[in-house]
């Protein structure tokens, strides 16, 4: 066994004390997650998956706002759907591990049960505890954010549009993967959004990042914005957006462009250090002058950048 893949296995071992804890009694009036265990390969044995799955459970329950349930080693993944709806969960978590040279790949995916879609999935590579417990509070901010989008969506159904569109969601359907869906029962339709007729053009973000999480923000900036604008990514280089404002935007003059810069650092939490992303958005009108900044702050890219391009659509949601 490679030395970091021991360390972390030893790591997880170490958070599996305080993991192991029963169940509090859940809180009616927030989400549902059940956590299975990660699937393992190569060089890693079953139990590192179990204690994987248990970072994720004490993880998230520490973040709080929401009922975290850790699920039962012995089901099924093709099973995962109905398990969680008999826990009367709103989501499961599940995923794979795999030795990856000196460290290990982790693909996680947060899926909803009524539907059985994934409406999250990140693929990381960890070295440490830190980083374990960083995914895991990516995806407790991704529950929350599913949360955020749900209960947005109920208000504006209160609200009748004049003129509706059905909201497009970009994610992969389940369908193909399980036999059968949950039979929990689904949460009412909600009446179909529209956008604004102001567009948006996504240019690629800077930083001191990798180029592979360069373009993993710029990816996660554009799903981002098109949740609420109609965005579009442009091919136009990240360099002077002032002057190359009205070259980007050609003769669509009423949208407009958005852009930013990624950076990484690190936040202490007691014993241990976490990764903490920072992404500040700028937002130009098709003249070259800045229309907003906002910040966002998260343990992950995608969680990051979704929390500034949020605050821009609260402060503009008409894109103006």
């Amino acid at each position: 066994m490679r030395p970091i893949v021991g360390f972390l296995t030893l790591c997880m071992g170490i958070a599996l004390v305080g993991a192991a804890a029963p169940s509090p009694a859940p809180e009616a009036n927030l989400p549902t997650v059940v956590v299975y265990p990660f699937g393992t390969s190569g060089e890693l044995k079953p139990a590192a998956g179990l204690q994987a799955e248990q970072i994720f459970v004490s993880t998230m329950r520490s973040a709080g706002g929401m009922n975290v349930i850790a699920g039962g080693a012995g089901v099924k993944r093709i099973d995962y759907p109905r398990d969680a709806a008999n826990y009367h969960a709103d989501y499961y978590v599940s995923g794979y591990m795999t030795s990856l040279g000196d460290s290990v790949a982790l693909v996680e995916q947060l899926v909803s049960v009524s539907t059985g879609i994934i409406v999250f999935a990140k693929t990381a590579e960890i070295g440490s505890f830190q980083d374990a417990t960083a995914q895991a509070l990516s995806m407790h901010d991704a529950v929350l954010a599913q949360e955020a989008a749900y209960n947005a969506q109920i208000a504006q159904a209160a609200t009748p549009s004049t003129t509706p569109s059905p909201k497009p969601i970009d994610r992969a359907n389940l369908g193909n993967l399980f036999r059968h869906h949950s039979k929990a029962t689904p949460r009412p339709a909600l009446a179909p959004s529209s956008k604004p007729t102001r567009g948006i053009y996504v240019v690629r973000i800077d930083g001191d990042l990798s180029g592979g999480e360069i373009t993993e923000g710029t990816q996660a900036l554009l799903r981002a914005l098109n949740d609420r604008f109609a965005a579009h990514l442009s091919s136009a280089p990240h360099a002077n957006l002032a002057a190359e404002a009205n070259s980007i935007c050609s003769s669509h003059r009423d949208n407009t462009i958005a852009s930013g810069r990624l950076t990484v650092g690190s936040q202490r939490h007691g014993l241990f250090t976490r990764t903490e992303y920072a992404f500040a958005l700028q937002i130009y009108t098709c003249f070259g002058a800045v229309l907003a900044t906002e910040n966002g702050r998260a343990g992950s890219i995608d969680a990051a950048v979704a929390a500034a391009a949020r605050r821009y659509a609260h402060a503009h949601p008409r894109n103006f």
